[in-house]
């Protein structure tokens, strides 16, 4: 049987009181022999009848927070490390398209730039081919970004709905005593 505890506002104030004593007293080592009982008399007894119960929104909200911590705290290792791995890809897959977009953009204004401060026919021929491909590199790279940004969300809201349905459940016994699990016809 779990032993329960509930405390009242006075006596939760009471508690925390007594912790910040026995904090101090620690600190300063003058602890009273009072405040070591107190802590016993408001402490489970025994800690291993401690029951926490997990919970699929407890799951949700982890996987929320971190992709795969759901997972792991029902006890899905390897769900874990897929769904981890799986955001973890497209998180770095993003960004370094989102770098590669930024660093286009800035090369082809640099060498709009360049095109337009020149009058020599070579350079002005070099800077508009390395501006063109600075903007098809652009347009290429920001178009990856914005779909794995997009997958990286669903990705991570469906890790999220995983956790939630998959995530652990009390345990309850769908079998009745004293009925049979199997009818066959009678003849």
């Amino acid at each position: 049987m779990t032993e329960n505890l509930i405390l009242s506002d006075d006596l939760n104030e009471d508690r925390i009181f007594n912790e910040l004593n026995l904090w101090v007293g620690k600190i300063l080592t003058e602890i009273q022999n009072e405040w070591e009982q107190k802590r016993k008399s408001v402490l489970f007894l025994d800690p291993e009848k401690i029951k926490h119960d997990k919970t699929p929104l407890g799951a949700a909200l982890r996987s929320f927070l971190v992709p795969g911590w759901g997972q792991m705290y029902s006890g899905n290792i390897l769900s874990a490390g897929i769904w981890g791995g799986i955001e973890f890809s497209l998180i770095s897959a993003f960004i370094f398209s989102y770098n590669n977009y930024d660093k286009s953009a800035k090369s082809f204004l640099n060498n709009s730039d360049l095109y337009n401060k020149t009058d020599d026919e070579k350079k002005v021929s070099f800077y508009r081919n390395a501006a063109e491909i600075d903007w098809s590199n652009h347009v290429l790279y920001s178009k990856m970004a914005i779909t794995l940004a997009g997958t990286s969300l669903i990705g991570w809201i469906s890790n999220t709905i995983h956790a939630w349905v998959f995530g652990p459940r009390p345990y309850t016994n769908i079998y009745q005593k004293g009925r049979a699990t199997s009818v066959s016809p009678t003849r």
